[in-house]
């Protein structure tokens, strides 16, 4: 069976924190209000809006020149960890916001394009699988799993995967991204960069002075968004609290200090930096995984392997059977194994999906019947420093020091910065 009763307790207990509060406003309220201030028209169409968005829309420091900057990873936690309190970067704190679930990168970054709540766009996580065609791929790199093949090599374009468009368009700023010159070009940032005045990758020690070129050559407002993956990457590798992510962090506040700096100088002072991340991360060592092989047993209930990331898993169940018969011998198997980890228990939930969306996981709108789909029949979800993942036949799987995408206040707490 479903524990829904499960899951309604680790919000009691603070341990989970909803997407979609009434208190705490969401990184998607924030992207729509940049949109409005943006002169967006159809924004305020989109389907599940909230009363934050004209609220924050009244905070938003009106500007000829607006520079949104996007850490990758820069959660509260981590940010309160490593930054100074009068910092440039917690200087400008305004508020606290709620990230999407699942929390992250391919999800966010999808609503933050688009102004789309998850359960709108259909994306689902790092993996994303796709029943239709069955096949899982993770988006961002346009890849499927264990190929690795391009699968624009299989005539596969972004624009028919993702349920919603970029927003860029909409207005009358003229917007430029700008990405690290690590992440090339494909079909994923080709939907991303629609409706923008000019896309482009260039070196992070080259982010000012492209900025401010940019500034300098408009004729009008402008809009230009900065992606930063140094911190999300760095705890990956080292871990959220390691030595190496808050260095990693303080030479990011230093780049973002340079850019406004560089703006302004550019604008006259007419610029409004506003500063926010996609999610944070949670510790996960990985002698406390739970490793899930090919030819587990707990593999034998899967039709397709697990989608979706290390803490919140999504579970594609055998159909010769009802779901509702096979959870409660999987949730079994799946006590056991975690018992058995070292160093104290784990909590989780295993959620039906239904059960999950019921809930407004996803975002306060219907979800379509393909979105629906690409959900499976299960949701694995990670409390405390539990990370669950699939190994694949080669033995391939992250085996990371710090993972995100569930619902623990370390992923879900993400800051809202104006300067």
């Amino acid at each position: 069976m479903s524990d829904a009763s499960g899951l309604s307790s680790l919000f009691a207990a603070g341990q989970f924190l909803h997407p979609v509060d009434s208190s705490v406003p969401n990184s998607v309220d924030l992207v729509r209000a940049i949109a409005r201030e943006s002169g967006g028209t159809t924004v305020d169409l989109l389907p599940g809006s909230t009363p934050h968005v004209q609220m924050l829309s009244g905070e938003l420091e009106s500007a000829d020149h607006i520079l949104f900057v996007l850490i990758d990873g820069l959660g509260m936690s981590i940010m309160e960890q490593h930054l100074e309190a009068d910092g440039f970067l917690r200087g400008g704190f305004r508020r606290e916001l709620r990230a999407v679930f699942p929390s992250t990168t391919t999800v966010a970054l999808t609503s933050l394009a688009s102004g789309a709540w998850p359960g709108t766009h259909g994306l689902t996580g790092w993996w994303t699988h796709f029943p239709d065609t069955a096949v899982t791929m993770a988006l961002l790199p346009f890849r499927e799993r264990f190929t690795n093949r391009n699968m624009r090599d299989s005539g596969i374009e972004a624009t028919a995967l993702i349920h919603a468009q970029a927003l860029w368009g909409d207005g009358d700023r003229d917007v430029h991204v700008v990405l690290p010159r690590s992440i090339r070009n494909g079909s994923y940032n080709e939907w991303f960069n629609a409706g923008a005045v000019s896309g482009e990758s260039v070196r992070t020690k080259k982010l000012a002075k492209r900025v401010r070129q940019l500034i300098r050559a408009s004729r009008g407002p402008t809009l230009t968004y900065v992606y930063l993956p140094q911190v999300d990457s760095r705890s990956h590798r080292c871990g959220p609290y390691s030595d190496e992510t808050a260095e990693t962090a303080r030479e990011l506040e230093r780049t973002c200090a340079h850019l406004l700096k560089q703006a302004r100088a550019a604008s006259r002072g007419c610029v409004s930096m506003i500063v926010t991340a996609d999610h944070g991360q949670i510790s996960t060592p990985p002698e406390r995984e739970l490793l899930i092989h090919h030819d587990d047993p707990i593999a034998r209930y899967f039709r397709v392997p697990p989608s979706g990331d290390a803490r919140a898993c999504q579970l594609w169940l055998n159909t010769d059977r009802p779901v509702s018969e096979q959870l409660p011998e999987l949730e079994k198997l799946l006590r056991k194994r975690i018992t058995d980890i070292p160093g104290g228990d784990s909590e989780y939930a295993l959620v039906e999906t239904d059960d999950l969306i019921q809930a407004g996981l996803l975002g306060p709108v219907e979800l379509t019947p393909a979105v629906r789909a690409r959900w499976g029949d299960a949701v694995l979800l990670s409390a405390d420093d539990l990370a669950v993942e699939y190994v694949a036949p080669d033995g391939s799987f992250h085996g990371f020091q710090g993972n995100h995408s569930g619902l623990s206040p370390e992923e879900m707490r993400i800051p809202l910065i104006i300067r």
